[in-house]
Parts: structure tokens; sequence; C-alpha cells
């Protein structure tokens, strides 16, 4: 997004470069970045704003750096770490708290979701959260 639209209208682009020094702005660290926008087609509803757009305009950047489609993801939450061993909970027959423990292994990590590489099936229940 660029401060000059509404946050709703969205380009996308590619990073061509990003300068290693960073800004320090009220304690939040900044890095300039050059990006490469890719021009709409004439008559997408993004056309008109992109001729507006002037360089050195101010953007705000969510960088995709890797993806991974159909893959098993869960929440960051249901992990737990004991040492180098990462692992869910999983409803069963445990002594004492119906629960038993399984070691996942974990792949690409995003805000919402983890990668689940080994260790649990698809559609297999996990415990979130417990009372």
């Amino acid at each position: 997004t660029l401060d000059a639209f509404p946050l709703d209208v969205i380009f996308n682009g590619h990073v061509l470069s990003v300068n290693p020094a960073e800004t320090v702005i009220n304690g939040v660290i900044y890095y300039e970045a050059i990006i490469l926008l890719d021009e709409p087609a004439e008559g997408d509803p993004l056309y008109e704003q992109y001729k507006q757009i002037k360089s050195g305009m101010t953007a705000n950047l969510d960088i995709l750096s890797a993806q991974a489609m159909g893959v098993l993801t869960i929440p960051p939450q249901a992990l737990h770490y004991e040492g180098v061993e990462t692992f869910v909970f999983v409803p069963g027959q445990a002594e004492g708290n119906g629960r038993e423990k399984r070691i996942v292994k974990t792949g690409l990590e995003g805000e919402d979701l983890i990668e689940i590489l080994s260790g649990l099936e698809e559609g297999q229940e996990i415990v979130l959260y417990e009372k």
C-alpha cells in the first residue's frame, strides 16, 4: 500500500534492492527498499491510481519470502518446546490428563500458521488450550 492512497488500494511488485543500513524512527527499525511495481493492465481498477504514483512515495510492504501450498499447518499456540524438541498435544489416553505428547517437525512459519512437516496427519485433532 502507498500512504497516498486508501488502504484498500493494494499494488503488487518485486523488491529490487534493500539498503542494508536501517533507519530508526521512534524506536522502530525501517529499511529503505527499491520496489518495481507490476503495472496493471489498462481497464484494471488499479490502472488510474498506478498512473498517479511518483518516485519516492512512501509505501508499506508485506514481503513474501517463501510460500508453500497444500501443506499441513497449525496455529503457533499449539506448539510446545522442551530442549530441542518441538511437540504438540493430541487427545489420548495418557495417564492423568487425557492427552499425549506428539513430536513434530516444523517448516515455514507465518504470522498465523506454522507448517508441519512430520508428526501429524491431516484431520488429526490437537490440543490448543486447556482449562
